[in-house]
């Protein structure tokens, strides 16, 4: 049982525990786990820095790619746009000269729209992959 010690200025009593000595290799080992602790947590904080940095790098990247692709998607949408006021002209000018022959506007229109949708699917399936 521990002893119990009254200091002269102090009313309460203090408990004096007596400290047991721990063998020199006990000391060693345990300040080499201590070590070895203190190591794996800044292993730790390096991994969490290096996935931060390389998860701004993606976003950083995925934002140049998003651009992009909306600069392209924009282009595309021009000439698709492009086209299709092309197509209205010449749809003008050919009911205008047939007169009468709506079967060769219709030939000429269906090949117009034929070339708008081959077009127009070459955009989807570019997209479609940039975004897989």
């Amino acid at each position: 049982m521990p002893k119990q010690v009254r200091s002269k200025g102090s009313r309460h009593a203090r408990v004096a525990t007596r400290r047991v000595a721990t063998p020199r290799r006990e000391q060693a080992a345990q300040g080499q786990l201590e070590r070895a602790v203190r190591e794996i947590e800044k292993a730790i904080v390096d991994i969490q820095r290096g996935l931060a940095s390389a998860e701004r790098r993606i976003e950083k990247d995925a934002r140049r790619r998003i651009r992009g692709l909306q600069r392209e998607g924009r282009a595309q949408m021009r000439a698709l746009e492009a086209k299709r006021r092309e197509a209205a002209r010449l749809l003008g000018r050919l009911s205008a000269a047939a007169g009468g022959s709506w079967e060769d506007i219709s030939k000429t229109v269906q090949t117009m729209v034929g070339d708008a949708r081959t077009t127009a699917g070459a955009v989807i399936e570019r997209f479609r992959g940039a975004l897989s």
